[in-house]
């Protein structure tokens, strides 16, 4: 259904695939994340809509609002699961941010970057 993919995010399972997934097996979530954007664009020619949950704004507002919370939650899983694995994996420090910056809201692409 639309709520499958509205709360899916194949960028998460990228992140999940690089982290914790022998390289072998990369190329099997590759084809798994191919064939959920064709599915998607399927579902939505069927649907005879442009976007997601397009029948549904109330549900795709509250997907949305929860859409950044859960993209951290689930990146702060993966690289935990990382370092449980190996713990001599070091995480990259970046630059602290500012004030500003960190109050302003992030995007889920710009969280999921490795």
């Amino acid at each position: 259904s639309g709520m499958v993919f509205a709360k899916g995010d194949p960028k998460i399972g990228a992140l999940n695939d690089r982290l914790l997934v022998s390289k072998d097996l990369w190329p099997f979530g590759d084809q798994l994340r191919n064939k959920y954007e064709e599915t998607k664009k399927l579902l939505l020619q069927v649907a005879g809509h442009k976007e997601i949950l397009e029948g549904d704004p109330y549900l795709k507002q509250r997907l949305r609002l929860r859409h950044s919370p859960i993209t951290t939650l689930n990146v702060f899983q993966a690289y935990t699961l990382k370092r449980i694995r190996d713990p001599n994996y070091k995480v990259k420090a970046r630059p602290r941010i500012s004030k500003e910056s960190a109050e302003a809201s992030k995007s889920a692409d710009e969280l999921i970057k490795l």
